[in-house]
């Protein structure tokens, strides 16, 4: 049966449309089909292969691009951090600081494609790091939390996507924080799970959840260990900016995973402190070990944001970078960040509002991210799309556009048509999406936790609704406008219910392993230890 389009106009999106069930296409197929009604076709596919940058933060919340992408106000913030940090600033300053620290990304945005809807795979750095460079559910390889690949998921066998964009005549690097190796007490990052073993020509980095931001001592460049005095965010912005001049006349994929806004939150250089808070504030803190001993409120928050403006002007440094060597026209940037904040302190607001949930956790605080494609000389589109999509959809998308043919047991699915197409996209590549683990408050507002003492949860979402099942608390249904989750329809719609357990027991037959650790949660996760009644 052939499926019927139709249009839907985005009032607030123009630029995106939306199809009904529309098939996967490649980007040559949507290409013909725009040349055959005779509209006014782009370049497309490029002429020349795209150069690429992939931009990831660390635990940076999806608040942050709310208020400046989407004039969130402040009645939307989280209320329990609103509270929490009464008296060490206001929700003015909040929103003028999280807009002040990404000038440079939403702009990228605004003359680019915005996913609204985006995920991370997972709330965990290690398994959403997975999903993104293997294209495929981190469950795949019995990875649930980041302790699985500490003990050894990154086997030989595990095919990284970046491979293919080396196997077809790109120059490769991976800089900043990896973190899919294992740890030193099993061996350190063995041979088969460094970079220049899964696609990268190039390392400059660490394996580690986080490290210093001065004069780390797990900093590597190409197997060689190095030290740098320098604050670290600036230096893989150097790192970056040499490896696109060394290699501005091939195409490169150049993966730039930099360690903001994740801790230790070491004290940043004055010019990006100052830009949020005075002098004397910044020299209340200790200046020769660079580390903020001063804990009152504006101290950290200003820190805090002072990082993330540091990434960003680093961003500015590498668009700055290709314009200067007329590469902008040819460059694809996109930028996204692993997962959500976690609600420590001294992390302020706008966090993950107006989401519900912290790191760690199985809620759209911790699960929704931002994700921007930039590209105006590569594709046509720019505006805000509603689809939802994973993270492991990035690399298939990328190769797409790269005329990269890839593995057909991949999960992520390419999203170039929302880029190119000028009239029509589907209105989702994905039926649902499934998220399974450990639902954990180790890194949440209220108390902490070990894993072993966190209850087991899966989440199973379409388009209009979410349904979940925690241990000790049960099954849940919400819509998905009802992002404070306050009205659980579960009893109230049954048939639903049931569907869409039908839909992750599917899922759990055909894509999750064992986990490698924390086995014990395993048969809790299992469908048929969970049964929705008729």
């Amino acid at each position: 049966m052939k499926h019927l389009y139709w249009l839907l106009l985005i009032a607030l999106s123009p630029s995106c449309y939306y199809t009904v069930e529309a098939p996967q296409q490649t980007t040559t197929q949507v290409a013909q089909q725009i040349q055959a009604r005779g509209e006014e076709a782009t370049v497309f596919p490029p002429t020349k292969k795209p150069n690429i940058i992939f931009i990831l933060a660390d635990d940076m919340g999806i608040g942050r691009f709310k208020v400046a992408l989407e004039n969130l106000p402040a009645s939307e913030f989280t209320q329990e951090i609103l509270i929490r940090d009464k008296g060490q600033y206001t929700a003015v300053k909040a929103r003028e600081d999280a807009i002040g620290s990404i000038r440079t990304v939403s702009r990228l945005a605004q003359e680019g494609v915005y996913f609204n809807n985006a995920f991370a795979a997972s709330p965990w750095c290690s398994p959403s790091r997975l999903a993104i460079l293997t294209g495929k559910y981190p469950q795949s390889y019995g990875v649930y939390v980041s302790n699985d690949v500490r003990v050894g998921a990154v086997t030989k066998d595990v095919s990284f996507l970046s491979e293919h964009f080396k196997n077809n005549g790109y120059a490769t690097a991976a800089i900043g924080k990896w973190h899919l190796g294992s740890n030193k007490n099993r061996g350190g990052l063995q041979v088969h799970q460094h970079p220049l073993s899964k696609g990268f020509d190039y390392f400059f980095g660490f394996d580690h959840s986080g490290t210093k931001y001065y004069n780390s001592d797990i900093l590597e460049r190409n197997k060689k260990q190095v030290k740098t005095p320098e604050f670290l965010t600036d230096y893989f912005t150097e790192e970056a900016i040499t490896f696109i001049k060394r290699n501005q006349n091939a195409p490169f994929f150049l993966y730039l995973p930099y360690t903001t806004p994740h801790g230790p939150l070491f004290l940043t250089p004055p010019v990006y402190f100052e830009r949020f808070g005075k002098k004397g504030t910044y020299l209340r803190n200790n200046q020769r070990t660079k580390e903020v001993t001063d804990l009152t409120g504006p101290s950290q928050i200003n820190n805090y944001n002072g990082h993330i403006y540091a990434m960003d002007l680093g961003i500015k440094r590498i668009l700055n970078t290709l314009r200067e060597l007329n590469l902008d026209d040819n460059t694809i940037i996109v930028f996204t960040s692993d997962h959500g904040t976690p609600g420590f302190e001294g992390i302020p607001l706008p966090a993950n509002s107006p989401y519900k949930g912290y790191k760690g956790q199985y809620f759209d605080g911790s699960l929704r991210v931002p994700l921007l494609f930039w590209g105006p000389g590569v594709f046509r589109n720019r505006g805000v799309c509603d689809v939802n999509t994973m993270n492991f959809d990035i690399l298939p998308t990328l190769a797409d556009i790269a005329g990269i043919p890839l593995p057909n047991d991949i999960d992520g699915k390419s999203l170039a048509p929302f880029l190119f197409e000028a009239n029509k996209s589907p209105v989702e590549i994905h039926d649902y999406l499934v998220w399974t683990g450990i639902q954990s408050n180790n890194q949440s507002f209220h108390t902490k936790h070990d894993y072993v003492d966190a209850p087991s949860c899966w989440v199973i979402r379409e388009k209009d609704h979410v349904f979940r099942h925690t241990l000790n608390k049960g099954f849940e249904l919400y819509a998905s406008t009802d992002i404070k989750e306050e009205y659980n329809l579960y009893n109230k719609n049954a048939a639903l219910s049931k569907g869409m357990y039908n839909k992750y027991a599917d899922w759990f037959k055909k894509i999750p392993t064992e986990p490698l650790t924390f086995k014990g949660f395993w048969k809790e996760i299992d469908y048929r230890n969970t049964i929705v009644s008729d």
